[in-house]
């Protein structure tokens, strides 16, 4: 991890010429070591003919992640102490994470320069999490949401902010405060959370409402970010309330007479237990007695 990130920052910028053994041709390459996902971007390679007599023929080969689709092929001829500067077409990287582009150089058919830059791609983006706590809501009662935002990048978001939008169709029958909080920076994997509270008035419509969210944060770049959401909540009707009450209390009564039940039964088993063991101790003392007086009986008819 740590060469690697010693090759990015020594391949930000390429500040000296490279020159390969019995060659003229010096290269000086430039090239980001890091750009966001989506952004274009270029790379400039600056090539001079260090000799003051001889003219040479220089190839200039590179590729973008070792597809040789992607290959690009620049040629010329350099006259003694001269340079040229090749800049790339725009290069736009969508897929986050490590890319590499590899360039080779070559001196009149003899290779004289070769290196790969490794190119970080990040992204910018966040996702909102949310909790509502507690669950059913009824008239005339509070509720808390829970936003969370989390760096779903891989850098750093700025002045991240998290505003509530007022509740369509709610006719001022659902207040709720804050509805401003920023969250200032969060750094790449965080999340920062903000709780809100919420009140339905006792008059509000039994229905299905969706509290619309706006998020908006910037990137390092200072460019702008936003995004909408949409959390949908119920509002049941009293009755139903009361109805789920008598069920409870109902099944409270129900389960309280089964507990009953079941406690008496495991008297009576327990009872019935003890009958069966005293009757199986009985049974037993009558069978020795009286096998004990069969065998008295047998042995005076014996004499």
């Amino acid at each position: 991890m740590a060469l690697i990130l010693f090759l990015l920052v020594l391949t930000f910028f390429s500040t000296s010429f490279v020159k390969a053994d019995n060659n003229d041709l010096l290269i000086n390459v430039t090239c980001p070591s890091r750009v966001y996902s989506g952004e274009p971007f270029n790379f400039q390679v600056l090539i001079h003919n260090n000799s003051t007599t001889t003219s040479h023929n220089y190839t200039l080969i590179w590729e973008i992640d070792g597809d040789n689709d992607s290959r690009v092929t620049k040629f010329g001829c350099l006259k003694p102490d001269e340079n040229i500067t090749i800049t790339s077409e725009y290069i736009i990287f969508v897929h986050p994470g490590a890319h590499c582009i590899s360039i080779s150089l070559f001196e009149d058919e003899t290779e004289a320069y070769w290196n790969v830059f490794l190119i970080d791609v990040i992204s910018i983006k966040a996702a909102l999490t949310y909790s509502l706590t507690p669950i059913p809501v009824y008239p005339g009662s509070t509720f808390n949401l829970t936003l969370g935002l989390k760096n779903n990048g891989q850098d750093r978001i700025y002045n991240a902010t998290i505003r509530v939008l007022p509740i369509k169709n709610a006719e001022k029958k659902i207040e709720f405060s804050p509805t401003t909080a920023n969250l200032g920076d969060i750094v790449a994997g965080s999340t920062k959370s903000i709780n809100i509270i919420f009140n339905v008035a006792a008059d509000a419509n039994p229905a299905i409402y969706n509290i619309p969210i706006y998020v908006y944060f910037f990137d390092k770049r200072g460019l702008f970010y936003e995004e909408y959401y949409y959390i949908p909540f119920e509002v049941s009707s009293r009755e139903i309330k009361d109805r789920l009450e008598l069920i409870e209390i109902k099944l409270e009564n129900y389960f309280n007479s089964l507990k009953n039940y079941i406690n008496q039964l495991q008297k009576n088993l327990m009872l019935i237990t003890i009958v069966i063991v005293i009757c199986v101790v009985i049974t037993g003392a009558a069978n020795y007695l009286y096998t004990k007086r069969t065998k008295r009986t047998f042995i005076k008819r014996g004499k």
